[in-house]
């Protein structure tokens, strides 16, 4: 049987203050170690040697800058003082038409272009169809035009020159929504059916034009007491103008050539039409070709009227 003895207290004692140096020591050595893995990580990493940078991550120099050439430096602008008056700009007058070629001149020959150069009536209507030669060259016109008036010496010296089989004679444009037109080319008949027109031809130029406005429009002579009055003033009787200018004939004549002009589509003057049939105009033909190509066309004219289908 076992017996078990209890320590004595003088033995139990004595083992205390060795119990609790064991419990110091083991104690102080788990903190050694604790603190010796805790400093363990830190030393490594700085004993670790240095990583050299990858010379391909480095980056490329940059390409040198150009230099930039120097600017020249702006001149200063002078102030414009506020008050200073700036001078109107005089209006820009739109240039006349050359001056067509002498007349009298040879003729060289003219290369025509339908549409361009000349137009041709669908169904021909000549003016002068009842009067032999048939061939006709009609001269078409406007007081209020002053390329016209500069013209007008020129077609006289053109008429001149015409073969003998050829018939002339001039014409003012009349368009029927145009009163001033119409008003002038009334004037033109009375006076041609008095025998006055040539003699008056140049002096109703000037009446007309020394009154237009800015635009080129009006113009006088437009009433027919302004035109009774220039009648008067130029020795034709009151009662012989008023006769003329409400005349049957006065009145045939400007139907016949209201009907010519619209048939020849003429749009502008000076103009010519020949036979009936074609039509041109100086701003088609050109100034320096407007009596050339009068001539072409007279010349084809009379070739088909020559022709064996004509006879």
């Amino acid at each position: 049987m076992r017996r078990y003895f209890p320590l004595s207290f003088k033995s139990r004692g004595a083992a205390r203050p060795a119990t609790l140096g064991l419990l110091a020591l083991a104690l102080a050595l788990s903190l050694a170690l604790a603190l010796a893995l805790a400093l363990t990580p830190l030393t490594a990493r700085a004993q670790e040697p240095a990583v050299p940078p990858d010379p391909a991550a480095q980056a490329a120099p940059a390409d040198p800058v150009e230099p930039v050439e120097p600017v020249d430096p702006v001149e200063p602008v002078e102030p414009v003082d506020p008050f200073d008056p700036v001078e109107p700009v005089e209006p820009v007058e739109p240039a006349e038409p050359a001056a067509p070629a002498n007349p009298t001149a040879p003729a060289d020959s003219v290369a025509l272009v339908l549409g361009e150069d000349y137009r041709e009536a669908v169904t021909p209507l000549p003016l002068l169809a009842e009067t032999e030669p048939p061939l006709e060259l009609v001269y078409i016109f406007w007081y209020g035009c002053g390329t016209c008036r500069r013209l007008d010496p020129l077609v006289s010296q053109f008429f001149k020159t015409l073969a003998p089989d050829v018939k002339f004679t001039s014409v003012p444009a009349l368009f029927a929504p145009n009163a001033t037109w119409m008003a002038h080319g009334k004037l033109f008949f009375a006076l041609e059916y008095l025998g006055k027109e040539k003699a008056l031809h140049a002096k109703v130029f000037a009446a007309v034009q020394d009154n237009l406005d800015s635009t080129g429009h009006g113009g006088g002579l437009t009433t027919f007491p302004e035109q009774l009055a220039f009648a008067k003033e130029n020795g034709i009787a009151e009662a012989d103008f008023a006769a003329a200018y409400n005349s049957p004939e006065v009145e045939r004549r400007i139907q016949a050539v209201l009907a010519f002009v619209d048939n020849l589509d003429i749009d502008s003057v000076p103009a010519m039409g020949v036979g009936g049939r074609y039509s041109f105009s100086i701003s088609r033909a050109g100034a320096g070709r407007f009596f050339q190509t009068a001539e072409a066309l007279l010349e084809a004219e009379r070739a088909r009227l020559a022709s064996p289908a004509q006879n």
